[in-house]
């Protein structure tokens, strides 16, 4: 089975906790995401998974906007897309589930 899926960063303010914002990743693929978050090479990541600073300091050069762990919290999120993985583009995360 083959998993096509696009990844983003999602930050909420701290103090309110409304989504503030989502960035999609730009040269980073699924097995990339799930050794830096810990997962098994079976999890297409269609969760959250929250973020910290050694996450954001791999994570960084790949959104446009700065981390700030101060004032935001992350997650880093998975969703399906139905595109075949030859017809991805840079920000979408496309992997092989086996």
């Amino acid at each position: 089975m083959e998993w096509n899926v696009t990844g983003s960063l999602l930050h909420f303010d701290k103090e309110t906790e409304r989504l503030v914002g989502r960035e999609p990743f730009k040269g980073i693929n699924l097995p990339a995401l799930q050794r830096l978050f810990h997962l098994s090479a079976d999890n297409p990541m269609f969760g959250s998974a929250p973020v910290g600073p050694a996450e954001a300091a791999s994570l960084q050069p790949r959104v446009a906007t700065e981390i700030d762990l101060v004032r935001y919290d992350y997650l880093v999120e998975c969703d399906p897309v139905d595109e075949p993985a030859e017809a991805a583009i840079s920000p979408t995360v496309v992997a092989s589930h086996r």
